[in-house]
């Protein structure tokens, strides 16, 4: 009992004094202490419990407004709606200009360095909020033109897993990362969860070189069958 009451005048303190809230551990620290917090442990002995709590109880429209004016005028430049353009970055990044995926993928619209590459960015660019909304839109825009708009599902599904992997299935592969994403945008894009159709089976495809039309480090227009990383 006393701990109970322990527990709750330490989770109104935490949430007072940080206007926000967020959850509750209960943990043993290595040493066999016992640690009430609202941050995660990444040291411990044992988890001994976890209240969740409404973590955008105050929710902050911040990040977001930062690059509202890029967001908008380089996605209408482009015909691509700047509501889905919004929720992808709420997905993928968070509006985190700087962030750095496990996989390598970075900026607002993470992309990995060989996207990024096709639309004339290069690594030494691909933080900058303009270059990078601009080459992740451009990349958005040609996967709506290959799949079409009403095939939304798809186009996420491509921009998540790569295009070789939406192909090769013929609809969002059975991934359960690409299957979460496609979710958490079409929700912060129209408001639903949608009912997805994930393809289990591979189709056989023949197999052709894709052309890639890109600028190279001197602005120079190149067109080629050619896979970056195949040329010398």
């Amino acid at each position: 009992m006393r701990f109970k009451k322990i527990l709750s005048l330490a989770f109104i303190l935490i949430c007072g004094s940080m206007f926000v809230f967020s959850d509750i551990y209960v943990y043993l620290s290595k040493d066999g202490q016992k640690i009430i917090s609202n941050f995660r442990p990444y040291e411990y002995k044992k988890i001994l419990k976890i209240i969740k709590t409404k973590k955008h109880f105050f929710k902050s429209n911040l990040k977001s407004k930062k690059y509202e004016e890029k967001i908008n005028r380089i996605s209408l430049k482009y015909g691509v709606d700047p509501k889905l353009v919004k929720a992808i970055i709420k997905v993928e990044s968070n509006f985190n200009s700087v962030a750095v995926s496990k996989k390598g993928a970075k900026g607002l619209m993470q992309l990995m360095e060989e996207t990024a590459k096709d639309y004339g960015v290069y690594s030494d660019e691909v933080f900058d909020p303009e270059k990078n909304l601009t080459a992740g839109i451009r990349h958005l825009k040609r996967l709506i033109n290959k799949y079409g708009i009403n095939n939304l599902q798809k186009v996420l599904a491509a921009y998540n897993a790569g295009e070789t992997a939406v192909d090769t299935y013929g609809g969002i592969p059975p991934y359960r990362e690409t299957i979460r994403y496609v979710k958490k945008v079409i929700k912060e894009y129209k408001g639903i969860v949608p009912k997805l159709n994930v393809s289990y089976s591979k189709r056989k495809i023949k197999r052709r070189s894709r052309i890639k039309i890109y600028y190279d480090k001197d602005g120079v227009l190149c067109i080629s069958n050619i896979h970056r990383r195949d040329r010398n």
